[in-house]
């Protein structure tokens, strides 16, 4: 769809150039491919034209008069006018090819001018590859002759459309001008510099923190925890994995052999089909031979075939039933198995449950003593920004991070069977405090007055 749209481009344009210069479309299109086959620019056409057109009529691009060189060339300017740009622009190129390359540079700067010069001298000494592409392109050149109209209707419809939109745009933007303009008086009214000053001081109080140690003391004092609180859910996890495999996994190993044990009826009865089977046969086989025995009085004979009639018959009811039965049997023992399989899990899980409730609480020792570090550092950074700590709540994050002991293995597991809470819902409890203090630290950013310079700063002493 790409290169359909750029022949409608290409096109258009041709029919642009053709209105401009008189030539046709088509031998405008032969003019371009012959220019590429000679290592020239398409681009440079238009202006070639046009300064060829404007030699005609005498003068070049420097206003001299251009009589004298189309006489050197042996050129008549009114038969040249009479042939079109395209025959005029292939004789100029054959009467340039016999030129000396200083003669021929010359020729072609008055004729050409300045920006079609170069293109046309590369062209005349080209000669076969320009006569070669001319004519190669002729099919393609009546294509965009007949079509030309055609493509330039679709680029000035596009062009149409584009206007429709850049409508559309100005229009929601004039609407939106109001509302952006009072989020810009907004932002304008912050104090950048003083919340440039706030955040160094933020630095400068971080960079202390580094010096003085206190950040490794709080990173170790986090490593600690991690290990305390690792360590014990590590414990409880086994322990409750170890119970719930112990609960279910004997069960479900004797149900899949019971299951499995169903598998050996089919071989029996399949032996018992077979039996059934080859008696049918032999039983079909006598009665055939009755039938062709000619000792045999026509009362004899139909006694017989009835008799071997009612042996098939039973036969036949037999192994009907055998099949049946076997079925059902089997049905019956995948039935059972899928039960004692569910009960198993069932059981695996209660027992799971039930160990992972009574493991005891995680121990808290190092989680306290980061908790306390962690307070008292958001309480020294907090004295960069109003010379005061941030805060009880703003340290402890709004109360404290959540942290539970209840539950049983699935939950801490992220499924919570029903309602709301679990681990997932502390979590997100945990993020929206976080993003609460935040949101206190911008809001104090923005509402920074500087304290006077005739006043030394606060800094809270921990």
């Amino acid at each position: 769809m790409e290169n359909v749209f750029k022949s409608f481009e290409q096109g258009a344009a041709l029919e642009h150039l053709s209105r401009r210069t008189g030539e046709s479309a088509g031998n405008l299109y032969r003019l371009q491919e012959a220019i590429k086959a000679c290592g020239g620019s398409v681009e440079s056409l238009p202006m070639m034209l046009f300064q060829m057109q404007k030699a005609l009529g005498g003068v070049s691009e420097m206003g001299e008069s251009t009589a004298d060189v189309f006489h050197k060339l042996r050129l008549n300017v009114g038969e040249l006018k009479k042939a079109g740009p395209a025959e005029a622009l292939a004789q100029i190129m054959e009467r340039m090819g016999t030129l000396s390359p200083d003669s021929a540079a010359k020729a072609s700067s008055m004729i050409f001018g300045r920006m079609g010069a170069g293109a046309a001298l590369q062209m005349s000494r080209s000669p076969a590859e320009f006569k070669e592409a001319f004519a190669e392109s002729a099919r393609v050149a009546e294509i965009f002759q007949r079509a030309q109209g055609a493509f330039a209707q679709i680029g000035r419809t596009i062009l149409s459309i584009k206007r429709e939109f850049t409508g559309f745009w100005a229009g929601f933007a004039e609407g939106a001008a109001p509302a952006m303009q009072r989020v810009l008086d907004w932002l304008k009214k912050i104090d950048l510099t003083s919340i440039g000053v706030r955040i160094g001081k933020l630095f400068e109080r971080l960079a202390e923190e580094f010096r003085t140690g206190h950040f490794s003391d709080l990173l170790g004092l986090s490593l600690e925890a991690g290990f305390e609180q690792g360590e014990f859910y590590a414990a409880r996890f086994v322990a409750t994995l170890g119970a719930g495999l112990a609960a279910a996994v004997p069960a479900a190993i004797a149900a899949g052999f019971n299951a499995s044990a169903g598998l050996l009826t089919p071989e029996g009865g399949g032996f018992f089909a077979w039996t059934s089977r080859k008696a049918i046969k032999l039983d079909q086989e006598a009665k055939a031979r009755i039938e062709k025995d000619p000792t045999l009085t026509p009362a004899e004979r139909a006694r017989r075939i009835k008799a071997e009639d009612d042996r098939i018959e039973a036969e036949e009811v037999y192994q009907n039933d055998l099949t049946a039965g076997t079925r059902q049997a089997r049905a019956e023992r995948a039935k059972k198995a899928a039960a004692d399989i569910q009960q198993a899990v069932t059981e695996g899980m209660k027992s799971a449950s039930e160990t992972w409730g009574n493991f005891g609480a995680a121990p808290h020792e190092a989680m306290d003593r980061l908790r306390a570090n962690l307070g008292s550092m958001m309480g020294r950074l907090g004295a960069a920004f109003n010379g005061r700590p941030l805060g009880k709540d703003d340290a402890n994050f709004g109360g404290g991070l959540v942290h539970r002991t209840e539950g049983n293995v699935f939950e801490k597991m992220g499924f919570v069977m029903g309602g709301t809470g679990g681990p997932m819902h502390d979590t997100a409890l945990n993020t929206a405090r976080l993003v609460d203090l935040v949101v206190t630290i911008r809001d104090r950013l923005i509402d920074y007055k500087p304290p006077d310079a005739t006043e030394p700063l606060n800094h809270a002493v921990v």
